[in-house]
Order: structure tokens, then C-alpha cells, then sequence
């Protein structure tokens, strides 16, 4: 696949996620880019950049060559996720996967009001800033903040 279709429909996942579940998939950082937004870690591990950010996706998806990456492993461990992230994955592919790397970011930039052109370098995309571009009300989105910030200090608990 193209890495940047990749990327691409990642970032689609990732925002459909936050939008349908309340909560991304991955926790990665989204980023504007001059192409549209993407996922931070897998883009670097992509690009042979910051290798120790993304231990996984070096073990599922090899450096970019061609413009392509492919899947190293045969069955892509899935325990992880839970089921409303597989659907958001498999929906996102349903939708979106038959488009090219260059209609996923015409699409993006016509389509995801979070995006701003950040020329050659890139700008943070938050969840906040997700949820504005589709009219969540303040409270909605401090009540979407405030149950992300509580998972993720009860994982940083269970994980010390």
C-alpha cells in the first residue's frame, strides 16, 4: 500500500474513533501536514525516524520502499483493540480504502476542518480540535477530555 494512503486512512480511523467512541484508538499524536493529517508514530517508523517512538509498527510494517510499505507478519495481533476499534478500522477501510493517497488528502483537506496547512513543517492536531471542526459543544468536549484524561492516568497506573 502507499504509505501515504496509509497514513491517511489511519488518521481517518483515528478521528472516526474519537467522534463515534469518545476515544481515539491508538492515542498517537494526530499532526497537520502540507499532504493532510496524519498519525505521528507510524509516519516516523515509516520514514526510518524516531524508531524508539514506535517499537510496534517496526514489527508490522516495513520501511517505505517506492512510496510502498507492506505487512512484515502474516496475522497482525489484534488482542488489543476492542471491538468498537476493529469496527472503526474495518469501517474506515470499507469507506475510504478504495480511494488513492491523493483523494484521502484531497478529501481531508476538503472535508476535515481540524486540518490546517502547515506548509512544509506540521502543526498538532488535538481531539479537541476534532471535536470543534464538528460542532461539539463545550461541554461535550470537556466531558470526551476529562474521561481521556482519567483512562490515561489509570493506564499509566496499571503500567508502573
Amino acid at each position: 500500500m502507499n504509505y501515504m494512503k496509509l497514513g491517511k486512512l489511519l488518521y481517518f480511523a483515528e478521528r472516526a474513533s474519537v467522534l463515534k467512541l469518545g476515544r481515539p484508538i491508538l492515542f498517537d499524536t494526530c499532526v497537520s501536514m502540507e499532504h493532510g493529517p496524519v498519525l505521528s508514530r507510524p509516519l516516523d517508523s515509516i520514514n526510518g525516524k524516531n524508531m524508539s517512538a514506535a517499537p510496534s509498527w517496526n514489527h508490522l510494517i516495513s520501511a517505505k520502499a517506492d512510496f510502498s510499505v507492506s505487512l512484515i507478519v502474516s496475522d497482525v495481533p489484534t488482542d488489543e483493540l476492542s471491538a468498537g476499534e476493529e469496527r472503526m478500522l474495518q469501517e474506515t477501510f470499507a469507506q475510504f480504502g478504495h480511494l488513492t493517497q491523493y483523494q484521502l488528502r484531497d478529501y481531508a483537506h476538503d472535508h476535515f476542518r481540524e486540518w490546517k496547512n502547515p506548509g512544509k513543517s506540521t502543526l498538532p492536531i488535538s481531539v479537541r480540535d476534532i471535536l470543534q471542526a464538528e460542532n461539539y459543544s463545550d461541554e461535550d468536549i470537556a466531558d470526551i477530555e476529562g474521561e481521556l484524561l482519567a483512562a490515561t492516568a489509570g493506564d499509566r497506573l496499571a503500567n508502573a
